[in-house]
């Protein structure tokens, strides 16, 4: 949560259960990767989208790729209660 407030506003909100929270976590990223993506260079965005370029009828596996592009580039993990990083 710490590392979403350097990027984005984050709201003061209690989950009643882990799938409440989980939910928000989703809606948190989305606005994150959002936010990194409107911000991202129009250079950087060409390249990753010629990287990419495979995926750009599979819009779902295109943003997947681009959301772990991003994540390594600021050093993000994965906003998850369920998964668990190595």
């Amino acid at each position: 949560m710490e590392k979403l407030g350097e990027y984005i506003e984050v709201p003061k909100v209690e989950p009643k259960d882990k799938m409440s929270a989980e939910e928000i976590l989703a809606d948190l990223e989305s606005k994150l990767y959002k936010h990194l993506w409107e911000n991202l260079p129009e250079e950087e965005k060409k390249a990753l989208l010629k990287k990419y370029a495979q995926f750009k009828q599979d819009k779902t596996a295109l943003s997947f790729m681009i959301k772990g592009e991003l994540r390594k580039k600021f050093g993000l993990g994965v906003f998850s209660l369920f998964v668990e990083e190595r």
